[in-house]
């Protein structure tokens, strides 16, 4: 992985992150995903 450290997806109602993290691992393939918080 490179470190990176960004938003989730949104839930269903529309609230929380801008989905940057989900876009990042399509771009790259790197699979690891960690909650931070």
């Amino acid at each position: 992985t490179d470190g990176a450290i960004l938003c989730g997806r949104k839930f269903f109602d529309g609230t929380g992150g801008n989905n940057h993290a989900a876009e990042h691992y399509y771009r790259t393939k790197y699979p690891l995903a960690v909650k931070l918080g």
